[in-house]
């Protein structure tokens, strides 16, 4: 009685994103890599230099808790087995929203009036040094 075993290099992987439009600054993301292998492939990513993200267990999948524009860039899923490899690139790109905009500008402009009261209040103390003021 003869068994046959067959075996299979890796497939090209698919990589799947866990948002249906696109991903704007602060969005909580997962892509997801999968491939058909015999014996089962491992995985692997490449990933943009800056980018903070989380592995599964078994690097299947890739979560970024709050994207930013540190997570731009390619994503490279990367499959093998002993009998071959294959990979698949993915390129994400964060948009910048508007209410980050928003929070910037009001952050500079808080800023801008901090530094200016502290000037103004050198200069009026600068001024008045030696005088009596009387509220």
């Amino acid at each position: 009685m003869r068994i046959f075993c067959f075996s299979d290099p890796p497939e090209r992987p698919t990589v799947n994103i866990s948002t249906q439009s696109s991903v704007s600054t602060g969005d909580s993301v997962n892509l997801t890599c999968d491939s058909d292998a015999l014996p089962s492939p491992t995985y692997s990513w490449e990933i943009p230099p800056h980018a903070q993200v989380e592995f599964s267990q078994e690097n299947r999948s890739i979560t970024i808790k709050e994207a930013s524009s540190y997570h731009t860039g390619t994503y490279t899923c990367n499959v093998k087995n002993k009998h071959g490899h294959s990979s698949t690139p993915w390129d994400l790109e964060v948009k910048s929203t508007n209410n980050a905009k928003l929070m910037r500008a009001l952050l500079g402009v808080g800023v801008f009036a901090l530094v200016a009261s502290v000037i103004l209040m050198i200069y009026y103390f600068l001024q008045n040094k030696g005088k009596k003021v009387f509220f």
